[in-house]
């Protein structure tokens, strides 16, 4: 696992970010043309009024498939199981349909943060949902916009956290789990980024999980004024270009400017 540069980072809400990247669309590009002029970049508002925006996928017909994130307000028992995490798809025009509703939703137990729906990928007619502890499966080859909408609890789902937090990790000391995003790799498997349990996680099969890399800890700059000795990575973005994968960190308390890095981490998992 190589440590390929560290960028100074502010700790800027991810819905923000996501939301600002769906309700803009962006054409033009940055290629300079053979005059020598850059093409004037042009912006134009696709959809608005999103509830917590994360993953965004696009498919053939140019439509636009975004998670909505979901609630975790405690109920009279404290219980923050809201269930309301979404997937949305907006076509081209503009217009809003949901397509999967009732995705778990809930406060993380140990860093009491939201944990709903996240990150999507779409392969062919099958869209893979992240959303609380599980990995939801939705066929939505013929899904149209304006079809009712797929409630969750009839999905085929995994339960991500009851496997991964029990798996033996030094980087998880807390057993805690939290997959956050996902792409297919070598042999078209699935591997995602486990921001609980700070580790790439690999899976091979129906239910079938493994720690395929573990992020490792840095030092906490602030120690001992403020937080443990360590910062945990907190693993986001995953990217596979087809020999290696490249991982992005948005580092845990106390948040240390300057400290997030990006991994570059090969086929073994070195």
């Amino acid at each position: 696992m190589k440590n390929l540069k560290t960028y100074s980072l502010h700790r800027i809400p991810m819905g923000l970010i996501l939301c600002t990247t769906l309700l803009f669309l962006f054409t033009g590009c940055s290629k300079v043309d053979n005059d020598g002029h850059t093409p004037e970049l042009m912006i134009r508002t696709i959809a608005s009024g999103l509830a917590g925006p994360m993953g965004i996928e696009t498919d053939d017909e140019g439509n636009i498939w975004v998670t909505e994130s979901g609630t975790a307000v405690p109920d009279a028992n404290n219980d923050t199981h809201n269930n309301n995490g979404k997937v949305i798809l907006i076509t081209p025009d503009g217009e809003k349909y949901d397509a999967i509703i009732n995705l778990e939703s809930y406060a993380n137990v140990h860093s009491g943060e939201l944990q709903g729906t996240v990150h999507i990928l779409r392969d062919g007619g099958m869209l893979y949902v992240l959303s609380g502890d599980r990995l939801y499966l939705a066929d939505v080859a013929d899904f149209e916009p304006g079809d009712t909408p797929l409630d969750a609890g009839s999905l085929p789902s995994e339960d991500i956290f009851s496997v991964v937090s029990q798996l033996p990790a030094e980087s998880n000391p807390d057993h805690d789990s939290h997959p956050y995003n996902l792409i297919k790799g070598p042999e078209g498997d699935l591997y995602i980024t486990d921001a609980g349990a700070n580790a790439i996680v690999h899976r091979e099969g129906e239910n079938d999980y493994s720690i395929f890399a573990e992020i490792p800890t840095t030092a906490n700059p602030f120690f001992p004024g403020l937080g443990g000795p360590t910062v945990q990575a907190v693993p986001t973005s995953l990217f596979y270009d087809g020999s290696t994968f490249l991982v992005t960190t948005l580092t845990g308390f106390p948040f240390p400017t300057g400290e997030a890095i990006i991994y570059e981490v090969s086929v073994s998992g070195d």
